[in-house]
């Protein structure tokens, strides 16, 4: 535990000096991360960066996601794109019913998947 919040603190110490870099060359700081962050990474996250990918990986239960998510997000809805990989789907079509309950649910409509690879080898496979 005392590893984990050391290594927090240098990420959003990290975030923080990157983001000085990108307002003084007119960038766009974006950062993916996994749901299971403390809160207070996340909070330091969205106030340093103007986009935060949430890695919802490994995770098919749209009701349990729904609920991470919202509790991570609250008033960052714009900021948010929701990243979903392939290979935790059986096709696309569970994978776009995941989605649409997850924007539903949460009111997040930006979603990312993890690897275009991955996506054209499940397209290829269900035709």
């Amino acid at each position: 535990k005392g590893k984990e919040t050391f290594y927090m603190q240098k990420f959003t110490i990290m975030i923080s000096v990157i983001k000085q870099y990108c307002v003084k060359n007119n960038l766009q700081l974006e950062v993916a991360v996994p749901l299971h962050y403390p809160a207070d990474v996340y909070k330091k996250l969205y106030a340093d960066c103007n986009r935060v990918y949430l890695m919802a990986y490994e995770q098919k239960n749209a009701e349990a996601l729904s609920k991470k998510i919202t509790s991570i997000v609250n008033e960052n809805i714009g900021k948010t794109t929701i990243a979903l990989r392939t290979e935790d789907f059986a096709g696309n079509f569970t994978m776009e019913n995941i989605e649409k309950q997850l924007s539903d649910k949460t009111g997040i409509n930006s979603f990312a998947i993890h690897d275009l690879q991955r996506l054209i080898k499940l397209e290829k496979s269900q035709q």
